[in-house]
């Protein structure tokens, strides 16, 4: 069996509870929106086409869908938004597909029938609605590995938390002092960007609607922004912009990755679909 997810806390906490339900996968390609098509090509390419493919924590499309049926049975699984149904699905793909849940994980564990706390830590953390010190934990976590590591060394790092979550053993997880440090020093980093986030964001109107944005070189928390732009003298805003630019080492180029979020439940949904993206109503990219 083969894993093709999402590189995040509910990506990880899937493969978890895959784990949990007595799965063992070969592989595991963590991605993300950006490079979904090409992480399900490499799955493709790399492992013998008799195995299964979960797919889990990603938006699928017509084309993602031809693609990944090459093996000979595929579930896929997801909680973001489908603006339109797809319209073809390969007889050999199963969609399990619940826009309403809080989580990936919460549809994973439903579908192979695992009780579970740790979709209720997906739950906490993809809602933005954090209130126990272990999702607190694991989202600082997951985000600290995101930013120090790259590639199959983060791959890595990724499946280790996941092992570790479907042994139960979060707690030695939090104790282990080279961990301590790891988060200490992202959330020192949380800090010093919320910190400047009010006098770096820039506001404008449009089409009556309010909108404050915020332009990066390089990953930012974007859960913290949001959180910190709430004290800002013109909040709510409408549309939440946050303009990350990456360098490609690879391809020697730029990219710029756009997500957007809203104090006031505007639907920023179609916005992240008109850039070729997708997630969920409140929270798009």
């Amino acid at each position: 069996m083969i894993i093709v997810t999402h590189a995040d806390s509910d990506g990880v906490i899937c493969v978890a509870i895959c784990l949990l339900a007595g799965k063992k996968p070969k592989r595991v390609y963590f991605t993300s929106v950006y490079k979904i098509k090409r992480a399900i090509c490499k799955a493709v390419a790399e492992n013998e086409l008799s195995d299964e493919l979960i797919v889990t924590d990603l938006s699928p499309t017509e084309k993602l869908l031809r693609i990944a049926s090459a093996f000979d049975r595929v579930t896929w699984i997801d909680h973001h938004r489908i603006l339109e149904p797809i319209p073809s699905v390969p007889e050999n793909v199963r969609l399990v597909l619940d826009e309403n849940s809080p989580s990936a994980a919460r549809i994973v564990a439903r579908y192979f029938n695992v009780q579970t706390k740790l979709a209720e830590l997906a739950d906490e953390i993809d809602r933005n609605a954090v209130k126990s010190e272990d999702a607190r934990f694991l989202r600082d976590l997951i985000g600290a590995i995101k930013l120090k590591f790259r590639g199959s060394e983060q791959a890595k790092k990724l499946r280790s938390i996941a092992k570790i979550l479907a042994s139960g053993k979060l707690e030695e997880l939090q104790a282990k002092e080279s961990v301590i440090k790891m988060v200490s020093e992202y959330r020192k980093l949380v800090e010093s960007v919320k910190a400047r986030a009010l006098e770096k964001v820039n506001v404008i109107e449009a089409n009556g609607k309010k909108i404050a944005i915020y332009e990066a070189r390089g990953f930012v928390p974007i859960y913290a922004i949001c959180e910190k732009l709430k004290e800002h003298a013109e909040a709510p805003f409408d549309v939440i912009t946050i303009v990350m630019h990456y360098l490609d080492k690879n391809k020697r180029n730029i990219i710029t990755k756009l997500e957007f979020r809203t104090h006031t439940n505007e639907d920023v949904h179609r916005l992240a679909t008109s850039f070729g993206g997708g997630g969920h109503a409140r929270a798009s990219g």
